[in-house]
């Protein structure tokens, strides 16, 4: 499970990418962490103090497979992927191709 780009958190307390969320909602109808009985309406975006703390989470470029060294924050993540000299095939070496990489960008 990657960083949810668009977060929304549950009754229950987890945090989800909404699309995820809202997709699993659809064939489950429970928390997929607690099983606690869940629907849309359940779900909000966050915000407040919660968003703030979530937003300043350090996490890796999600090219890091591909040769990006860059540890950003969340807030600041998706700006930089969509310059990333390692997405773009410029200046960075590459160390392997990453599958995920893919994956990621499709379903997000």
């Amino acid at each position: 499970m990657g960083v949810p780009r668009h977060p929304v958190h549950t009754e229950c307390d987890h945090v989800f990418c909404d699309s995820c969320i809202n997709a699993w909602l659809k064939n489950a109808g429970a928390c997929p962490c607690c099983r606690s009985v869940l629907n849309s309406v359940d779900i909000e975006s966050l915000k407040g103090p919660l968003f703030k703390v979530y937003s300043l989470i350090k996490v890796k470029c999600v090219f890091s497979c591909v040769g990006c060294p860059k540890v950003l924050t969340i807030q600041s993540r998706e700006a930089h992927e969509n310059w990333c000299p390692a997405r773009l095939g410029k200046g960075i070496p590459r160390k392997k191709k990453c599958s995920e990489v893919a994956i990621l960008l499709k379903s997000h």
